[in-house]
């Protein structure tokens, strides 16, 4: 498909805590605005994958942060614990 319009039915299911099922079906209406060629979109995926390795590790940093306060929190508690128990 070149561009233009694009209709269909979006079909949701779920269930409730009591096990009910329900069923909704939403029309939707897309707009397609053009295609991306391969050579397109070997490039862009290429400058992602530079952007993602040269990114800080956020998620490490901060799983390690979180890790150093709960064991820091769980020193102290017991810490407090025995000082309290030698009284």
């Amino acid at each position: 498909m070149e561009s233009g319009i694009a209709d269909g039915i979006l079909i949701v299911s779920f269930e409730d805590a009591d096990g009910n099922l329900y069923e909704e079906n939403i029309a939707i209406q897309v707009e397609i605005a053009g295609t991306v060629s391969i050579e397109q979109n070997a490039e862009t995926e290429e400058m992602n994958t530079e952007t993602e390795q040269s990114s800080f590790p956020t998620v490490p940093v901060v799983i390690g942060a979180a890790a150093v306060v709960a064991i820091a929190a769980v020193l102290i508690i017991a810490k407090k614990r025995r000082s309290n128990a030698a009284k």
